[in-house]
């Protein structure tokens, strides 16, 4: 293969080429050491650049398949509980991009990062990926209650009130 023309990058292209190399040089290394939970870290920070300073289309889905398919060659070293966290991360991402008119597709996906997280804490305890997964499950399954009121309101006419709850069994409101 021959180098490619570097002529033609920007100065932060060319960082990220560099950067690329790299990891592709210390992929080598740790593949040689033989060391599953090093090369699966490293594996999770390359894919977490890559993610990041990417320019490709639908790279959201390209991230997950890459996750899946670290979980599928690792799945029997707990150092994959990361990779498996930082996919319902994603999951749970496009959960709260959920809207009832006008984004449906993501309905379930909070939900579906929940199941992984319960996956991951049971399968893996004590791992890093089953700690975090223990942080959000308590940040996500904390009651909330939110109510906002309209800034004007007239005597004698009804005023409205918009209610945002999560984690909430029923409210009792008395004015």
């Amino acid at each position: 293969l021959n180098e490619p023309d570097h002529s033609s990058f920007s100065a932060s292209q060319s960082l990220q080429y560099q950067a690329l190399l790299l990891y592709q040089q210390l992929y080598t290394f740790r593949l040689e050491a033989n060391k599953n939970d090093a090369l699966i870290d490293l594996d999770l920070d390359r894919l977490a650049f890559v993610n990041q300073h990417g320019i490709v289309t639908d790279k959201e889905n390209l991230f997950e398949n890459a996750l899946k398919a670290l979980e599928t060659s690792y799945s029997n070293d707990p150092a994959v509980a990361q990779a498996m966290f930082l996919r319902a991360l994603l999951y749970q991402q496009q959960g709260e991009k959920y809207h009832p008119v006008s984004n449906r597709i993501n309905q379930f996906k909070i939900k579906e990062a929940k199941e992984i997280w319960d996956r991951i804490v049971a399968a893996y305890p004590g791992s890093e990926g089953a700690i975090n997964a223990q942080n959000l499950l308590a940040q996500i399954q904390q009651p909330s209650l939110v109510l906002e009121s309209e800034k004007v309101n007239l005597p004698g006419i009804p005023f409205r009130t918009l209610v945002k709850y999560k984690n909430t069994g029923s409210i009792h409101l008395r004015l």
